[in-house]
């Protein structure tokens, strides 16, 4: 029996892996997934192995670890170019494979592309084709490409039965072995932590960072580690500029009722924040952590915080 995973890593925390050990990417192709591996100690950290143990044969794709796959193909292609995508090396690396199963760890991101439609049209047998969904996906119509949906969320999985789309439930498990791997702090401090995005394109995430804001401003024994997009300085400057326009010309128009005093003053007329974040908030936010770093650094808080969204129903759906 033939598995292929199909996942992916936070784009940030592959950055940091090959910022900080610039000699991987020279390594081989496994090489390079390995030291990534141990380093990400996902939930299925040791999945390819416990398989393989079982009699299976499994490899993964990664559609967002560039030198990882173009190191394969520079491995195994003989008529590789530059131009050669990493989706390409995919499409190749699969069909060589021959999967009687494939395992999409990150649904959205291979039928957005059209990666799997592409790759099951040219395989010459059609494959067993699983997801897992733990996190919004968008329209739950993408499920029905797939012959099984696994979740830890009887919401979720509740939701797809009801649309016709065959779900099943598969709890987390977080492997001891994980633990081998980190530095657990002796030492726990009194304070709590919160290690993760503060994002507020969506509803739920927007309502965790204001959540986030409002307990930062309550007390100081509340660490939250995170990663935001800080505006570009010259969008920085420029809504500086205009808010300062504002301030001046409220107290203005009290001397001098001029029209323009009175238009810039108006607090509808100016533009929105560059900042996601309040501007205040941003600056009591540390640094993210990822992987392992992330384990360390919860393991020496009393307290870790998690805020739950709503699209799950009442299953966290991350560890």
């Amino acid at each position: 029996m033939k598995i292929a995973f199909l996942s992916s890593i936070y784009p940030v925390h592959a950055e940091q892996i090959y910022r900080e050990n610039p000699s991987l990417k020279d390594k081989s192709s496994y090489e390079q997934i390995e030291f990534i591996r141990w380093h990400a100690l996902s939930s299925y950290v040791k999945w390819d192995d416990y398989l393989k143990n079982n009699g299976y044969d499994v490899f993964r794709f990664h559609h967002n670890l560039n030198f990882v796959e173009k190191k394969w193909a520079k491995e195994n292609l003989t008529n590789l170019s530059h131009k050669t995508t990493v989706f390409e090396i995919g499409l190749e690396k699969i069909k060589r494979f021959k999967p009687d199963i494939i395992y999409c760890s990150s649904p959205h991101a291979y039928i957005q592309n059209g990666f799997l439609e592409e790759l099951i049209n040219s395989l010459s047998r059609r494959p067993k084709i699983v997801a897992w969904y733990g996190a919004n996906c968008g329209d739950e119509k993408i499920f029905n490409f797939f012959d099984l949906t696994l979740t830890n969320s009887k919401h979720l999985a509740s939701s797809l039965i009801k649309k016709n789309i065959k779900a099943d439930l598969l709890q987390h498990s977080f492997d001891p072995v994980i633990l081998d791997k980190i530095n657990l702090q002796v030492k726990r401090i009194n304070r709590v932590a919160f290690i993760g995005n503060l994002d507020t394109s969506t509803y739920d995430f927007h309502e965790r960072t204001k959540l986030l804001h409002e307990v930062s401003e309550k007390t100081r024994k509340f660490d939250v580690f995170g990663k935001f997009e800080k505006p570009k300085l010259n969008h920085r400057a420029k809504y500086f500029g205009i808010s300062m326009r504002h301030s001046f010309s409220k107290k203005a128009f009290k001397i001098l009722p001029l029209t323009k005093f009175n238009y810039w003053s108006k607090n509808e007329n100016l533009p929105s924040s560059p900042w996601p974040i309040e501007k205040k908030f941003s600056r009591f936010v540390k640094l993210p952590f990822y992987g392992h770093e992330m384990l360390e650094k919860l393991s020496g808080y009393q307290v870790a915080f998690n805020y739950h969204n709503k699209h799950t129903g009442d299953t966290a759906c991350n560890m």
